[in-house]
């Protein structure tokens, strides 16, 4: 017995290998396990991979990575609020690393919680100021707030750190095209659609910020064909988007594309009024949109009972 008493002193001060599995054997195994969840999110078996993420955080509750993984997961299941407090807790775990934060913040924006997203984007920006997610929310929010100086100056911000930023340029172009100065957002629209490095989706930005451009100088013919190109990659077309596509074709006597966009708005919101106003005054069918008033989309006038799209 004094036998077995004196091998566990000597096994204590060894760590007791022996005796219980070693700390580093259970935070190799949560490793393996967050690993296998990875893959089981990959495939699609959210369940799965949250039961291994589980499993994981038994074996080594102190691992952030766990905690964003598991926030990811949640995520894509649609759990919202259970993974805000994920990457909470893992921002906890870790203080010092600005991945949480930065995520937390941008969970937060989504969920249009802004006065909540500032504090963990704050903290984010304090341990990496040239973290370039945190500075785009930063000036995304800056935007929400209407405080468009700041934003662009945030922008700037992440160009001298990141001068082939393509999000950023997108910005910038967009609050000179829509709030500054609409000259000088061609230019720089250009060069992300010339740019080989862009997305079918930044392109197709790029594009429709540039139509919106060419419609706000009245010229409906560029308007029209800048804006169809950008139709296809476009992220999201709203009823209110398909009628600047309509209005921009009616002024330029582009018939087809008119009436293309027209049914598209309906189709997108039955209930649009500006469509509605149109086919009035054009004498379109109220079904499918069939047939136009030739005499009077060849005029192309502004006529006062069409209302104007914002921002033209």
């Amino acid at each position: 017995m004094l036998g077995l008493v004196s091998l566990c002193m000597v096994g204590s001060l060894s760590g007791c290998a022996w005796w219980r599995p070693s700390v580093a054997a259970k935070v190799e195994e949560s490793n393996k396990l967050l690993e296998e969840a990875r893959l089981a999110q990959s495939q699609g078996e959210l369940q799965r991979a949250e039961q291994l993420l589980l499993q994981a955080a038994e074996k080594n509750p102190q691992a952030p990575e766990i905690c964003r993984q598991h926030a990811e997961v949640l995520l894509a299941a649609g759990q919202i609020e259970a993974a805000i407090q994920k990457l909470s807790q893992a921002a906890t775990l870790n203080p010092d690393d600005s991945r949480a934060y930065t995520e937390l913040a941008e969970l937060l924006y989504l969920e249009k919680r802004y006065a909540e997203a500032s504090r963990p984007l704050n903290a984010a920006l304090r341990l990496d100021p040239v973290n370039i997610p945190a500075l785009m929310l930063e000036a995304k929010l800056e935007e929400q707030r209407q405080r468009f100086e700041l934003a662009l100056e945030t922008y700037h911000r992440i160009l001298k750190v990141d001068p082939n930023n393509i999000d950023a340029k997108l910005r910038i172009a967009a609050l000179q095209a829509y709030w500054r100065k609409p000259e000088k957002a061609a230019p720089l629209l250009r060069t992300v659609l010339q740019n080989p490095e862009a997305t079918l989706e930044q392109r197709a930005e790029a594009s429709w910020i540039l139509g919106m451009t060419y419609g706000r100088d009245r010229r409906w013919v560029d308007a029209v064909e800048s804006l169809s190109q950008a139709v296809e990659h476009k992220a999201k077309m709203t009823a209110d988007d398909w009628y600047r596509l309509a209005y921009a074709a009616y002024r330029s006597h582009n018939v087809g594309t008119l009436q293309q966009a027209l049914r598209r708005s309906l189709q997108t919101d039955r209930q649009h009024a500006n469509t509605f106003a149109m086919a009035r005054v054009l004498n379109l069918g109220p079904a499918n949109l069939p047939t136009a008033n030739q005499d009077v989309i060849q005029v192309g006038h502004a006529d006062k009972k069409i209302p104007i799209p914002a921002g033209w």
